[in-house]
């Protein structure tokens, strides 16, 4: 988050393959060229975490994927606040 790498993972380390992942998604959703499937987080972080950090509004994640490119999100409050 904001330039701080707080998750570092690999395909091999999710639950079920990505095969599963897109089978299980384009069940419900038709999945379209440049459409992005994000599956969580890997073991070690979120809440599980030792020092928790929470992304605050304005906080820039920003995922990469190695030989593909990254995808920039900004973090936005409720709506409901």
């Amino acid at each position: 988050m904001d330039g701080r790498v707080t998750q570092k993972a690999n395909t091999s380390e999710l639950i079920f393959d990505v095969a599963t992942v897109i089978a299980h998604v384009s069940s419900s959703v038709t999945l379209l060229p440049g459409d992005l499937i994000t599956t969580g987080t890997p073991a070690g972080t979120g809440t599980s975490r030792r020092h928790e950090v929470p992304p605050r509004p304005g906080t820039q994640v920003i995922s990469v994927i190695k030989g593909v490119g990254e995808h920039r999100n900004i973090v936005m409050r409720p709506s409901s606040q």
